[in-house]
């Protein structure tokens, strides 16, 4: 099959979704629409044809609020029966629930599904330094957010993506956790504790140790010459010696064969 595409002298224009029929447990009924052209609620029904189990619910609406003390009260006064998502109650109305209202509500924390994160721009100074961006990630208590302004209903996270994830539940050393007198020895090292020591192993190259490689040259070779010149004298010696030893043999030895 050869897809041909819409010639570029065609032009489309899109005008909106021709049918919301689909395959899933419900049916889309209807819609609500407010006079600013919002839409205050959408109505759904039971899919008939559905293969899935079926529930107890015949209808299902979706109504729109427009802050979460709205939908706690809806949820107070019983005109609301179900919340579901993230950040429609804020963590502490959903701690309210649990704590105060157990009696009437059930509350169920599902899988977490992404980490929420704080990105560092490493390109850019003063986060280009990785010793600045170690500095941040000691001096933050991650622990303490969590427990305080979302009241415990997270985990403290130190990778990117959630240990749930695919190849995702493995620990990636180094740690760098909360350690606030780590962050407090780093923020006030002295200026002249710098870490750039480049400078100064050039100029204890250049001003000592290359003058001590040449003097240690020259001291190696004037010795190396005197032991060179010493042996060649004892050759020397040892050779007019057995000269001397030669000459005076004269005619055959004894113990010649």
């Amino acid at each position: 099959m050869k897809d041909v595409g819409v010639p570029a002298s065609v032009t489309v224009n899109c005008v909106g979704v021709r049918s919301f029929k689909g395959t899933g447990p419900w049916v889309f009924a209807g819609s609500t629409v407010r006079g600013d052209g919002s839409i205050s609620e959408l109505s759904f029904t039971r899919n008939l044809n559905w293969w899935g189990e079926h529930g107890g619910v015949e209808q299902l609406l979706v109504v729109n609020y427009n802050t979460s003390d709205a939908v706690r009260q809806a949820l107070l006064d019983g005109s609301l029966d179900v919340v579901v998502g993230d950040k429609v109650l804020t963590p502490r109305q959903v701690q309210e629930f649990e704590t105060q209202h157990s009696g009437t509500f059930t509350t169920v924390l599902g899988p977490r599904l992404y980490n929420q994160i704080i990105v560092m721009n490493a390109a850019k100074a003063p986060t280009d330094n990785i010793e600045v961006r170690r500095l941040v990630m000691h001096s933050v208590n991650k622990a303490a957010i969590v427990e305080k302004e979302m009241y415990g209903q997270a985990a403290v996270a130190d990778a990117l993506f959630p240990r749930d994830a695919p190849y995702c539940d493995i620990d990636l050393t180094p740690r760098w956790d909360y350690d606030f007198e780590k962050a407090k020895l780093m923020n006030c090292m002295p200026k002249e504790e710098s870490t750039d020591h480049l400078p100064l192993i050039l100029g204890l190259t250049l001003g000592i140790g290359l003058p001590l490689l040449a003097c240690i040259g020259v001291a190696c070779f004037c010795f190396g010459k005197k032991k060179g010149h010493e042996r060649l004298l004892d050759e020397d010696m040892q050779k007019r010696k057995e000269q001397r030893t030669a000459a005076d043999v004269v005619g055959t030895p004894d113990n010649a064969a």
